[in-house]
């Protein structure tokens, strides 16, 4: 930003004076948000110690362990209450007295966690798996009104994470073997996470966790696609349960397809990818026995389609973020397809040589693209 004042400063677009007052806000608020990093950093070690030292105590108290273990109810009552008293102390210190608001965020973060203990204390005690998926997922759904109310990425973050493990040990529990999982899931996680980044853009208020959903679902659905270009496969994912989700996406997609064809051109253009891609996965998973060339020269086509629109749409928006990840993604993808091929191809020394120049040379292009994209769109 600091650069960017100087060009706009040499440009005449602003005074000495503006210059001067902006920039010594841009190094206020630098210094603001280090200090509240730091403060951050406290109040979590804070408290993590504060549960280690009750602990301790407990375990040091043989008559407490004692008194609990005959009152597994009690253990119970009293998890819950810490979790209603860490949430309601964090919201009255946060928003409504607001004098220790940072203290009262982290309390209101610790009472997601003590959630799923929670649950997972109530499946032990009555024999139910701690680890199944219903109580992950009951996770998940006891928080995500907590991450929207008070639009903590924390919270937003551990429920992403607690759903996709919720998914994953519920694949397990209907015996699904391993391999399906690794490309069955990314992708199907993957565009239900673009999917409801989408639904967040409907209110500006959840702009940071629209673009954290659909990066993320991006992210998922490239590594899959890059990993299929190269990877034999061996999938057992013909059951109803595996199915039923994929065809609510597609169905989903074809709603916000038609729903939104008349507005911008990207929700028509993303709605028909990930439609395909995941027609494409139901013509994975149904027949038995497919020929694993079309899955790959299909997982390249879907790649390179990827690739185009995310230049398109980062040129048209001009968000050099959205340019530089696409820039990113088509470096990976051809350096993978080198390691692929030029691994068998090429003397292993000769290998390595070539290998160390492509990445010096593609970390130096990157960093030039950038900064010709920050020029171009930021000091016209």
């Amino acid at each position: 930003m600091e650069k960017r004042l100087s060009n706009w400063l040499k440009k005449q677009i602003i005074s000495d004076e503006t210059y001067n007052i902006l920039l010594k806000e841009i190094k206020e608020e630098a210094e603001h948000k280090r200090k509240v990093g730091l403060t951050v950093t406290f109040y979590i070690l804070g408290i993590i110690l504060l549960g280690l030292g009750i602990a301790s105590f407990i375990a040091a108290n043989d008559w407490i362990i004692d008194f609990l273990n005959r009152n597994e109810i009690l253990k119970i009552i009293l998890l819950f209450l810490l979790t209603v008293l860490s949430l309601y102390f964090g919201y009255k210190t946060a928003y409504v007295k607001e004098n220790f608001v940072k203290l009262g965020k982290a309390l209101i973060c610790l009472s997601s966690v003590l959630i799923g203990s929670c649950y997972m204390l109530i499946g032990q005690i009555y024999n139910i798996n701690a680890h199944s998926s219903f109580l992950m997922m009951l996770w998940c759904v006891s928080i995500v009104p907590l991450a929207y109310i008070f639009r903590e990425k924390f919270i937003n973050i551990l429920a992403t994470v607690v759903f996709i493990v919720g998914f994953v040990l519920f694949l397990a529990e209907i015996e699904i073997n391993e391999d399906s999982i690794i490309f069955y899931v990314p992708i199907l996680i993957g565009s239900f996470l673009y999917l409801l980044g989408g639904f967040n853009h409907i209110n500006e208020k959840f702009h940071d966790f629209a673009v954290f959903y659909k990066l993320l679902g991006l992210k998922a659905v490239y590594i899959t696609l890059l990993i299929l270009t190269c990877w034999d496969l061996s999938y057992d994912l013909n059951h109803w349960q595996c199915i039923v989700p994929v065809i609510i996406l597609m169905i989903a997609y074809l709603i916000n397809g038609i729903v939104n064809r008349n507005k911008d051109s990207l929700y028509l253009t993303e709605s028909i990818y990930f439609f395909l891609l995941l027609a494409g996965l139901l013509a994975i998973i149904i027949p038995e026995g497919i020929n694993e060339i079309p899955v790959i020269i299909a997982a390249h086509i879907f790649l390179i389609i990827m690739f185009y629109y995310a230049i398109h749409y980062g040129y048209k928006y001009e968000n050099t973020k959205i340019i530089s990840m696409a820039h990113a993604f088509i470096g990976i993808y051809l350096f993978v397809m080198f390691c692929r091929y030029g691994w068998s191809f090429f003397d292993k020394t000769i290998f390595f040589l070539l290998s160390g120049i492509i990445l010096i040379t593609m970390g130096i292009l990157f960093e030039k693209k950038r900064k010709l994209l920050k020029e171009e769109f930021y000091n016209e």
